[in-house]
């Protein structure tokens, strides 16, 4: 088989030398001088099947590349594909990781969404629309895991805000605090040049406080809230009194459903009077 003139090849010193591994991703046994075949698995990595001794050991390609090429002084236990492509084996696509580190890859070039808790809600959401909302983010957080440390220790939790102290700047340690109000009534904001306070801007754009509220913790910058259309009619509005204990409930409920609240109790009582008629 014709080689490329870039390609470099090693020894694998796991099964002794009868392998050898490429810089390209490529396993030669160096007895017969043939390149194995990959074998493409369920979630997209590849393997190679090694005999040694008339034994079979099956292993990761992209590992085999890892060990032979790159050096590991701080011995991180994973590989993780720079560009997210499993089987893109070349060895400047891989780095060593942690798991942490390589969790956090996933998340952040979206292979993987939502599985672990602190990957998602209102901090997750705010982070990930940070480059949309025309505000700066300071390198530090550019981690979202440094971001939410902060957060965390700065007293946030579920139903509270991350809140710039000066809208003209952007998102940093020293310009956000946590509260449990995105907005304040008589503060003036900046809203398409206009400086109104959150009354005027209500009454300006005919939306309701809770539903500008809504959109900025789903993460919408206040131009973007005021200048939404409303999808429903008014006819199709739905006003159920609840007590500050169960409203809270619902709100839990209703985000970890991914859905408004009102929604979620409009599910519930459909699902409430099917049973009704089921019974009848």
């Amino acid at each position: 088989m014709e080689m490329s003139s870039h390609e470099e090849w090693r020894e694998i010193e796991e099964v002794k030398g009868v392998y050898s591994v490429s810089n390209l991703g490529r396993i030669r046994n160096n007895r017969t001088g043939m390149v194995l075949k990959p074998v493409k698995l369920p979630k997209g990595y590849t393997k190679v099947n090694l005999k040694i001794n008339g034994k079979s050991i099956n292993k990761q390609i992209h590992r085999l590349v890892a060990i032979a090429f790159i050096d590991n002084p701080e011995n991180k236990a994973e590989v993780n594909h720079k560009n997210g492509v499993k089987d893109d084996n070349r060895v400047e696509n891989l780095e060593w990781v942690t798991q942490e580190e390589n969790l956090r890859h996933a998340y952040e070039t979206g292979l993987v969404r939502h599985k672990d808790g602190r990957y998602s809600g209102y901090l997750y959401h705010l982070w990930t629309t940070r480059n949309s909302r025309g505000y700066t983010w300071c390198d530090e957080w550019q981690d979202f895991l440094v971001f939410r440390e902060w957060c965390l220790g700065n007293g946030y939790s579920d139903g509270f805000y991350v809140v710039l102290k000066d809208s003209t700047k952007g998102y940093s340690p020293d310009n956000c605090y946590i509260s449990k109000t995105i907005v304040h009534p008589s503060k003036k904001y900046d809203c398409h040049g206009e400086l109104l306070d959150f009354k005027e801007i209500t009454e300006k754009y005919g939306l309701t406080e809770g539903c500008i509220k809504y959109r900025l913790h789903k993460g919408m910058s206040l131009e973007e809230a005021v200048m939404t259309p409303k999808v429903k009619s008014k006819e199709n509005n739905l006003r159920v009194r609840l007590s500050e204990r169960h409203y809270k409930y619902i709100l839990e409920k209703s985000q970890k459903a991914n859905m408004t609240a009102s929604a979620y109790v409009r599910e519930l009582i459909d699902k409430d009077i099917q049973e009704q008629k089921a019974k009848s």
